[in-house]
């Protein structure tokens, strides 16, 4: 169902949140937030989106599981165009492809 005014609102807060904040506990958090309008594929597609925008490692992963945990197909060129950053962490890029190879 179409989400209503007031929860658009709370989404987009929280996109902007997840996008912008420089405070990586923060954007951990607007994630778990986000998790529970994971039903709603515009949420779903903000998630996919972010993946790429994402410089936390710590932040990278837990999107990174949470694509796992969805089972999200749409997420692996999101991550797949992560790995190809040149500064990526290692460990951030092991987990990465793992999560891709969970997915397909």
């Amino acid at each position: 169902a179409k989400l209503n005014d007031a929860n658009e609102r709370v989404i987009e807060a929280l996109f902007k949140t997840l996008n912008n904040d420089p405070n990586i506990n923060v954007r951990l958090v607007a994630i778990e937030s986000l998790a529970r309008y994971v039903k709603t594929p515009e949420v779903r597609m903000g998630l996919v989106k972010s993946i790429a925008l994402q410089d936390s490692p710590l932040v990278q992963i837990a999107l990174a599981d949470l694509m796992v945990a969805l089972q999200e197909k749409a997420s692996v060129e999101s991550m797949k165009q992560l790995l190809e950053q040149p500064n990526i962490d290692r460990t951030v890029k092991q987990k990465l492809q793992e999560s891709i190879n969970h997915i397909i």
